[in-house]
């Protein structure tokens, strides 16, 4: 039996989204024969817990926990936010060695921060939206921050390193501007400005699957008019957002274009095992990547685990695959 340790819960915002996502993940691995499953979880004050007991992990690959020693083969770290998809859990299970699921620290560290993702995307030739990066609200900040809202009428505020709909407004005035850098800094070191686009939002799942990459048909958010996919209208069970796997009336050589940017991201950025990578696309500025998401949610209105079953595996013999890769020799 490999022994693994499921990470849960988390110091982010997204704590709750967290536990959902791993709900997910305990019902299907309870199906997989050959994995003794450990829950570690971490608590929204940093503490690690193993059976409601302080717990930690060593150097020796160990979970140690109240004089108890439990050897660990391998983990699957899935924390939304910080310090799963943010990259400190990865770098520190790799320091261990111990083999986990997902991207490595670097990757998701580059993928998790938004101004750096469209640093790399450019580098890769892949279109991104014109944004601006601020790292404080002193003057100067604040000033050309206000000169690209009056270039572009409406912009959306984002924390640079948070998940992909905390800390987003949108703005259209100097004093929303003001109230929305503040929320973003309290959250990241700097804010991201991006400018508003008339576009479809739609998203891709990224996955290896029997020694190969793939990348599925994308599928699409539906948001009401007048509307935003912030925190709460993806979340609130009053939400009227929809969601379909197969997004309807794509031109073929649209379909490839966002299949090839999701797979040149996805290796560009030499990430590992599953993404979401969501875009949008207007009729005027053509097919733009938004975000990727190394550890997307898998809950039950989650994109990722939808589309990937769309068309290809189920969601269990893709885990089973990837585990199996895992420990691999």
């Amino acid at each position: 039996m490999k022994k693994i340790i499921l990470f849960n819960g988390g110091e982010s915002e997204e704590h709750e989204i967290t536990l959902l996502t791993n709900g997910f993940l305990k019902n299907v691995l309870a199906s997989l024969d050959g994995y003794e499953i450990h829950e570690v979880m971490l608590s929204k004050t940093g503490e690690w817990l193993y059976l409601d007991k302080p717990c930690t992990i060593t150097a020796q690959k160990t979970l140690e926990t109240q004089g108890k020693t439990i050897p660990i083969d391998g983990a699957l770290p899935f924390l939304h936010g910080y310090p799963g998809e943010s990259g400190p859990l990865l770098a520190l299970l790799e320091l261990y060695k111990i083999p986990h699921l997902g991207p490595g620290h670097e990757g998701a560290v580059l993928s998790f921060n938004k101004i750096s993702t469209k640093y790399w995307m450019e580098g890769l030739s892949i279109p991104v939206c014109p944004s601006l990066a601020l790292r404080g609200l002193e003057d100067e900040d604040f000033e050309r921050g206000a000169s690209f809202l009056k270039e572009h009428d409406r912009l959306f505020v984002k924390a640079s390193s948070q998940g992909s709909s905390k800390g987003c407004r949108l703005v259209s005035d100097r004093q929303a501007l003001r109230e929305a850098l503040e929320e973003a800094l309290s959250l990241s070191p700097y804010a991201l400005l991006e400018k508003v686009l008339s576009a479809r939002e739609l998203e891709v799942s990224v996955y290896e699957y029997r020694g190969k990459l793939h990348a599925s048909y994308p599928g699409e958010i539906i948001v009401p008019q007048g509307k935003f996919y912030n925190y709460e209208e993806k979340y609130s069970p009053q939400s009227q957002t929809k969601t379909v796997t197969r997004a309807p009336d794509l031109d073929e050589e649209v379909v490839e274009r966002i299949r090839s940017y999701s797979l040149r991201a996805f290796q560009g950025l030499k990430l590992s095992d599953l993404a979401r990578i969501d875009f949008f696309y207007c009729e005027r500025d053509g097919i733009i990547l938004n975000e990727i998401n190394t550890f997307p949610g898998l809950t039950p209105i989650s994109m990722f685990p939808k589309m990937l079953e769309s068309e290809g595996p189920s969601f269990r013999d893709f885990l089973e695959d990837r585990l199996q890769a895992l420990f691999r020799p």
